[in-house]
């Protein structure tokens, strides 16, 4: 089982959110409000910690610890585009779909900068 498997049958696990679980969403939380304080990123001008969902949390943690696939990114981002357009939550939609925007620049920019160390990687050798 790999790593995200894991991480996924741990988020199963604690749907029910017992006091572990609660303890580690708020936990996840606050790392984002702390991220949101020291960053510069413009997507988190117009992120609200309080008002992502359970989903939000589970895409950062997973993108925090380096299991993020694209494939899973993805689903999230189709699952939410969708819940989006069908509320008039707009404060709270506005802050996941910054949030969504976010992990998706960061993602594209780390796969660039690997692709740009891969390529000059083989024109080194």
């Amino acid at each position: 089982m790999g790593s995200e498997e894991k991480l996924d049958k741990f988020y199963e696990e604690k749907q029910g959110l017992d006091d572990t679980a609660r303890a580690s969403v708020e936990q996840i939380r606050m790392d984002i409000s702390a991220e949101k304080d020291k960053s510069n990123d413009p997507h988190f001008q117009n992120i609200e910690p309080d008002k992502l969902s359970y989903d939000d949390l589970i895409v950062w943690d997973k993108y925090r610890k380096g299991v993020l696939s694209e494939k899973y990114f993805f689903d999230y981002y189709q699952k939410l585009l969708g819940g989006i357009e069908k509320t008039n939550e707009e404060i709270k939609a506005d802050s996941r779909r910054n949030f969504a925007a976010l992990i998706l620049n960061k993602t594209i920019a780390e796969d660039a900068k690997r692709k740009l160390e891969e390529r000059e990687h083989r024109k080194a050798a």
